[in-house]
C-alpha cells in the first residue's frame, strides 16, 4: 500500500527525468523539481478520516453548538457524552484565547478547558490537530461529568475552585500533577478516548 501512496512522486520524477533529457539546461530541472514537490503535497494527505457513525439524538445528549473552525467537534463531543452517559442542556464549544484563562490554568499550557454553570457547559479549544482534539476533548469531558455529579465546581468571580466540597483559592490550588479532578481526567480520560478513537477510525 504505501507503493501506492509514492505512486505521484514517482509519476512527477519520471516526467522530470524526462524533461532532463532534453537538455542539461538548469531550468528544465528547476521545473521538473518544482513539478515534484507540488504533485507529492497535492497527492498526499495524512489525516485521518472519521468512519460514518450514527450519532445519539439530542435527546440523549443535550444541545452541542460547535462554533469553532473543526467541523466535527460535534461529533466527537455528542459521541463522548454517550458513552459517559450524560446530558447536560447544552454543550457550547469555541476557540480558546489563549491570553484569558481560568485562574486554574494560569501558567500552565492549556490545550482546552471548560466552564460548567447549571449544566450549561462551555469548551474552549486551543487550534489543534484531529487526533489530538480527541484526546483533548476526552479529558474536558471527564470535566464535564464532574461538573455533572456536582464534584467539581468553579467560581471565576471570586476565583476559586471546589472539588467535593474542599474549596481552593487561586493561590492554594496543588500542582497540575496532584489535582485530584485532573488525576481522574487523565486516567478517564485515557479510557474515553480510546474508545471513541475505536468507535471514529477504521
Amino acid at each position: 500500500m504505501k507503493v501506492v501512496r509514492y505512486l505521484p512522486l514517482l509519476m512527477a520524477l519520471y516526467i522530470q527525468i524526462n524533461i532532463m533529457k532534453l537538455g542539461n539546461k538548469i531550468w528544465f530541472f528547476i521545473i521538473g523539481l518544482i513539478i515534484t514537490i507540488i504533485i507529492y503535497f497535492l497527492t498526499t494527505n495524512n489525516e485521518k478520516y472519521f468512519n460514518v457513525v450514527e450519532l445519539p439524538a439530542k435527546d440523549e445528549v443535550g444541545s452541542i453548538i460547535n462554533q469553532t473552525t473543526y467541523p466535527y467537534i460535534d461529533t466527537i463531543i455528542a459521541l463522548g457524552l454517550k458513552e459517559l452517559n450524560i446530558k447536560p442542556k447544552m454543550v457550547v464549544v469555541r476557540n480558546m484565547d489563549v491570553n484569558n484563562l481560568p485562574p486554574e490554568n494560569e501558567g500552565l499550557v492549556t490545550m482546552a478547558y471548560i466552564i460548567g454553570f447549571k449544566e450549561r457547559y462551555l469548551i474552549f479549544v486551543r487550534k489543534l490537530e484531529r487526533e489530538d482534539i480527541i484526546s483533548v476533548l476526552s479529558h474536558e469531558l471527564i470535566h464535564l461529568e464532574q461538573y455533572q455529579r456536582r464534584d467539581l465546581e468553579m467560581n471565576l468571580i471570586e476565583k476559586y475552585v471546589t472539588w467535593r466540597g474542599k474549596r481552593y483559592y487561586r493561590g492554594e490550588l496543588p500542582s497540575y500533577t496532584l489535582r485530584e479532578w485532573e488525576v481522574e481526567a487523565i486516567k478517564r480520560g485515557a479510557i474515553l478516548e480510546t474508545k471513541l478513537k475505536s468507535i471514529l477510525y477504521k
